[in-house]
């Protein structure tokens, strides 16, 4: 039932989208084939540095995904969590989404493209150290299912900003024609957050989850420094 009124609300969503009708683009582009559109991306990403950075900065960010897909699991088994609870988590994450979404808006408005990128990047990190937290503590049964659903609000909240501020990002730092290239590559990089899910249930037919919870919080300390030493492009000049 919940699927099917997912899907007619889904189908409501793309009306106005057909209704949105777009400017013409007044700016000439080269039409040139896949083939030479990929030729292009590793002379983009050798010719600066900044490009190198921020697709660094994703992958090392999309290591949160070895360990997110087990939170309910480890909340239930390891930290005595109520199955009735579980149902909440997934509340707690989408009302994350929901109310950070205005949050990104709002500093995507004033250009912190950059800060948003880093701000999902210590979300997740904080929503990593406080399930590990919340593993090694003594606290009521009540606050640990608190911190759980805290965690998933942070991830939540973290989605949406991750995608918002590097694609803005890209907008605001890259010239017009590069820009559709290194949008698609850098979308094209969710394989890898789609591949880690797997690598994290293998890593923990050997190891406990505290562990590979830890091996997630290095990439991730790693892209907080990593996306801060990424270069602005206020002004619209210099662009990549």
């Amino acid at each position: 039932m919940l699927v099917l009124i997912q899907l007619v609300i889904m189908l409501c969503g793309l009306l106005p989208i057909y209704l949105i009708k777009e400017e013409e683009d007044c700016e000439k582009r080269e039409k040139n084939s896949l083939l030479t559109a990929m030729k292009r991306i590793p002379n983009i990403i050798r010719e600066d540095k900044t490009v190198t950075a921020l697709i660094s900065a994703q992958l090392l960010i999309s290591f949160y995904s070895l360990a997110t897909p087990f939170y309910s699991v480890y909340a239930v088994s390891n930290l005595d969590v109520k199955d009735s609870v579980v149902g909440y988590f997934l509340s707690a994450q989408m009302f994350g989404r929901l109310c950070f979404s205005l949050v990104w808006a709002r500093l995507c408005d004033k250009g912190h493209h950059r800060q948003i990128i880093q701000y999902t990047a210590i979300m997740y990190l904080i929503s990593l150290v406080l399930m590990l937290v919340l593993g090694r503590s003594s606290m009521p049964k009540e606050l640990v299912e608190l911190g759980v659903i805290a965690s998933f609000a942070l991830t939540g909240a973290a989605l949406n900003g991750m995608w918002i501020g590097l694609n803005n990002y890209v907008m605001e730092t890259t010239r017009a024609d590069r820009r559709p290239i290194l949008l698609g590559f850098l979308n094209s990089l969710n394989v890898v957050t789609s591949i880690l899910p797997l690598l994290g249930g293998f890593l923990l037919g050997y190891l406990p989850y505290q562990a590979v919870f830890l091996i997630a919080v290095i990439p991730l300390s790693l892209s907080v420094v990593m996306v801060r030493n990424l270069k602005t492009n206020r002004s619209g000049s210099n662009l990549i």
